[in-house]
């Protein structure tokens, strides 16, 4: 294998094939970039087994030939080259080592033979497979705007995840921590219609946000029971999904709450920011007091307060007008969760439905129809 290509071009392949490769692996190949290069095109690959990325990128190729180098070291050292540098890739005769070198430097990567770098992930051709295509914008709105509330924990596998399912005409992606409910949808795109709910890994979803980031085109998607494939311009992502049951969401969405306030979100944000600091880090609880046209954010802290003159209670407290007309109502919330979805509807009003304290509320943004969330208060 030799190959010419220049610096910048293969910075950026690599860039975006190396976020799927875990540092510390038990198999030292799955470290590895596979590089194959045939036919003016050079292909960049990695996998977890469970995510597998392919980029393909033009590249003057000398003698075709595959290998696989570790993926780390490699982008780290064409990162620290010069730019505009023209690089050369050539193979060893007995395929062992890997010569990057350009007019001033030389590096020799240990290579592992291409017939040891893993197949694909098995899957995508189990059973009927459904396949549509998504505006890019769309597909980064739908994320962007629910895996804040995905759950970092295994042991509830089934929520490690966004779960994808068609409703009537729309097309739904919900997240859930089961303390918070996140959800977005968009119109239902020619051949979904009938394709099962699916719950697409935090992995998958957080690959899948970097590699679309100023991507302004269509994202082909084909996905059967056991895999998602994403392919646009010159990436092919694979990836399992969560093997799970996602919860009846539905049942959890607030149906009669009746006291509605219009809160301006900016405003909102920044005063439960300076007040949830002085909260304990544990709980993160600020309680809302609405009142008329009132909204009076505030929080305490006995953690770590107590001194020769007794126990005592660091306090916060800020008033901000809203439209608020109901009945008066206590309720706490965690502060983070707030922020979270003052971030995701980001501006103008937000409309915050709640029943007393005890119940879950509802918030919508005033001008956006396809988002909404439900967040479990907390006593305080």
């Amino acid at each position: 294998m030799f190959v010419e290509i220049e610096r910048g071009l293969l910075l950026r392949a690599l860039a975006q094939v190396y976020g799927v490769v875990q540092k510390r692996n038990t198999m030292p190949v799955l470290g590895h970039v596979l590089l194959e290069a045939q036919d003016a095109c050079l292909r960049l690959r990695t996998t977890d087994l469970d995510s597998d990325v392919v980029i393909e990128i033009a590249a003057d190729v000398k003698t075709n030939g595959s290998t696989s180098v570790a993926a780390h070291l490699m982008h780290d050292i064409v990162r620290k080259l010069p730019e505009g540098e023209q690089i050369n890739l050539a193979l060893s005769e007995d395929n062992n080592t890997l010569l990057l070198t350009t007019p001033y430097s030389s590096f020799n990567f240990l290579a592992i033979h291409a017939e040891d770098f893993p197949h694909y992930p098995e899957g995508m051709h189990d059973g009927k497979a459904f396949e549509f295509s998504l505006e890019s914008e769309s597909l980064r709105r739908m994320i962007e705007k629910t895996r804040f509330a995905i759950l970092d924990d295994s042991t509830r596998y089934y929520l490690n995840g966004i779960y994808l399912h068609p409703d009537a005409d729309l097309l739904y992606a919900v997240a859930t921590d089961g303390h918070r409910l996140s959800a977005c949808h968009t119109s239902l795109p020619l051949g979904a219609k009938d394709m099962p709910g699916v719950i697409i890994p935090k992995k998958c979803v957080d690959e899948i946000w970097k590699l679309t980031d100023g991507l302004q085109q269509s994202i082909h998607i084909k996905l059967t029971e056991n895999i998602i494939q994403f392919t646009f311009n010159n990436v092919q992502f694979l990836s399992k999904l969560v093997n799970g049951t996602f919860p009846n969401y539905k049942a959890i969405i607030p149906q009669d709450n009746a006291l509605l306030a219009h809160i301006p979100v900016v405003q909102f944000a920044q005063v439960v920011d300076r007040i949830g600091t002085i909260s304990a880090e544990k709980t993160r609880a600020v309680k809302l007091h609405f009142s008329d046209q009132k909204l009076l954010v505030s929080a305490s802290n006995t953690q770590g307060n107590t001194g020769i003159y007794g126990t005592g209670a660091s306090q916060a407290q800020e008033t901000m007008t809203i439209d608020y007309q109901g009945d008066t109502i206590d309720i706490g919330f965690n502060a983070k969760y707030l922020l979270d979805i003052a971030d995701a509807i980001a501006v103008e009003d937000m409309l915050f439905y709640m029943k007393d304290a005890n119940s879950p509320a509802l918030i919508k943004s005033k001008h956006a129809d396809d988002i909404f969330y439900v967040i479990m208060p907390m006593r305080v």
